[in-house]
């Protein structure tokens, strides 16, 4: 997990690691590879790196993760598709300034 963690940061930022004459070319291609080999090598204990953090169903039982919140952005998105259909939108800021030119 310790490698997984460093290389990746060293992978986001790659430039700044290639810039400086810290890392060569040929090893920042072959990061990727090696990330990909470790990751591969954690997959079998994903499930237990998961329940070391401890979660319990109360976690699971947050709003955020029951699909609440997306239900209520889906409302909210519905909500404001009607209102500007309707005549009862407000009117843009952005359509005065056109309107002004």
């Amino acid at each position: 997990l310790r490698d997984v963690f460093a290389l990746s940061l060293v992978e986001d930022d790659l430039g700044w690691y290639l810039a400086n004459g810290l890392l060569s070319m040929q090893r920042a291609r072959t990061l990727s590879g090696y990330i990909n080999r470790l990751l591969a090598r954690l997959r079998p204990h994903a499930q237990d790196l998961v329940e070391a953090f401890g979660y319990t169903q109360d976690h699971l039982r947050a709003d955020i993760s029951s699909g609440g919140e997306a239900e209520r952005q889906d409302e909210a998105m519905e909500y404001f598709r009607k209102l500007r259909a309707s005549d009862n939108a407000p009117i843009s800021e952005k359509s005065l300034q056109k309107a002004k030119r």
